[in-house]
């Protein structure tokens, strides 16, 4: 017979018949059915971790839809039946997120393209009901454990994918199928960039920056030998996504130095050099991604005319009025900064609301009539920064919204992280921590608020912080 525990540590066990809610409303289901219900749910949710590195542009039905948001469709529908929204949840989560979806409601007001924009707002309704599903599911440390293993099996064989495929590429010369790319990069020169089964290769680096450290912390959290095994793991998920040549690579460093083991002075060390690198390479991406310098001029001439006066210590060369010397850098704008320009300048317009959902490609199709942009972008494409995007489309209103949700997020986790009473509940809240840190590095560069790992990153952490609603200092 199966048994569960209520939160005190009571025994619950299951009756023949309906049971009343506590609360009031319909009667639960009998428990036969709810462990069906609960078994399916978790086997979506374990197919959704393990399809969410598939993913292929435009998707199903040119709509972005993956195979791993029929899975998610799937556990929303049976963790519904299952009860999911009667376990415990983080309220200021709900409330965060309601706020956030609220705010960008006013930038219907200058849309002009009332059902492409409805359809981005769906979307996002989508993966932050998905996100507090999951959130709630994994509230009980069998789900959260269950989620974790499907996550770190599914990871380790992305990270042995990615760098086959790179030792292939390089060895061989040659791109084996669509899984990379041979091409050139800004301040990089020519490269081979792995994707792997995901449609770009800063998509993979991303998903690294989640996967990895939730990989790492469930090694260090399980194994006998946690320091060996858990910074072999770093730099085995470190060196797959320097393998995407991806600026992206910065938030995998960052999350990386956060998760990493901290026992030893040398653990110390080696934290530090992530931290090192992890700026170093988000510094050169920033410039990577404003301008890229294609050749370097210098000229040494003498000067016309003659000095009006003469330090004892100088020399004025053999003509007496010195010498110039001449700079010349050719250098061409880098699209980045392209979209960011005009993501400034429809901000600029609307300043409150913005220019609407999903409205910006056209800011980029008008940019390219106007000579702005080339017609590689003609078609129009996302502003390629979190935070330049909901700026120019929902305006000060929706990054307001956007921001709200970010500092409840950290708030859920930082405090928690010196108070929790075991060890392994200290890993299980640091790691999905590292990881939405490395995504908020990365959000400079790119639109992280539709990575479905981030929603499950965000979940893990408000599972923990709902499991510990009032945290325990260590005596």
């Amino acid at each position: 017979m199966d048994v569960a525990r209520a939160p005190g540590g009571v025994e619950l066990r299951p009756l023949a018949g309906p049971i009343e809610r506590p609360y009031g409303g319909a009667p639960a289901l009998p428990a036969h059915a709810a462990t069906a219900w609960s078994r399916a749910a978790a086997g979506f949710l374990s197919l959704f971790v393990l399809l969410m590195p598939f993913s292929r542009s435009p998707g199903i039905l040119g709509l972005n839809l993956q195979w791993s948001d029929v899975a998610a469709l799937g556990f929303l529908l049976t963790s519904a039946a299952a009860g999911v929204w009667r376990r415990p949840g983080h309220r200021p989560a709900l409330f965060a997120c309601l706020i956030y979806l609220a705010l960008l409601l006013p930038s219907f007001a200058r849309t002009h393209d009332v059902p492409g924009s409805l359809l981005e707002l769906v979307k996002t309704v989508y993966l932050v009901v998905l996100g507090l599903a999951m959130a709630r599911w994994t509230a009980d440390e069998r789900d959260w454990n269950r989620l974790m293993r499907v996550s770190a099996a599914t990871t380790t064989a992305m990270i042995i994918l990615t760098l086959g495929v790179w030792v292939w590429a390089v060895w061989l010369h040659e791109i084996p199928g669509q899984l990379a790319v041979a091409m050139d990069v800004p301040s990089v020169g020519h490269a081979v960039r792995v994707n792997g089964l995901l449609h770009s290769p800063t998509f993979l680096a991303n998903y690294f920056t989640m996967g990895v450290p939730l990989l790492a912390g469930y090694v260090i959290a399980r194994s006998s030998r946690p320091r060996a095994l858990g910074w072999g793991t770093i730099a085995a998920g470190v060196l797959a996504t320097a393998a995407t040549v991806s600026h992206s690579l910065a938030g995998c460093l960052a999350a990386a130095a956060l998760v990493a083991p901290r026992t030893t002075r040398w653990d110390r060390w080696g934290r530090r050099g992530l931290w090192g690198l992890a700026v170093g390479v988000f510094i050169f991406g920033l410039v990577s991604t404003t301008v890229a310098v294609h050749e370097v001029r210098t000229s040494r001439a003498s000067a016309p005319g003659s000095l009006a006066s003469l330090a004892d210590h100088e020399f004025a060369g053999p003509t007496g009025a010195g010498e110039t010397l001449s700079v010349q850098v050719r250098y061409t704008r880098v699209v980045y900064s392209l979209l960011k320009q005009f993501a400034w300048e429809a901000w600029r317009r609307h300043p409150w609301v913005g220019i609407g959902l999903d409205q910006f490609p056209y800011e980029v199709r008008a940019a390219f009539q106007a000579g702005r942009i080339h017609a590689y972008y003609a078609g129009g494409v996302d502003p390629h920064s979190t935070w330049f995007g909901a700026m120019a489309e929902t305006g000060l209103l929706g990054l307001l919204g956007l921001a709200g949700f970010w500092i409840m997020l950290l708030r859920a986790a930082w405090p928690s992280r010196r108070h929790i009473a075991r060890a392994s509940e200290a890993w299980r809240l640091r790691a999905p921590l590292a990881g939405l840190v490395g995504l908020l590095v990365n959000s400079v560069h790119v639109d992280i608020m539709h990575f479905r790992f981030l929603w499950m990153g965000a979940a893990l952490v408000l599972a923990v912080r709902a499991s510990n609603p009032r945290p325990t200092r260590h005596v």
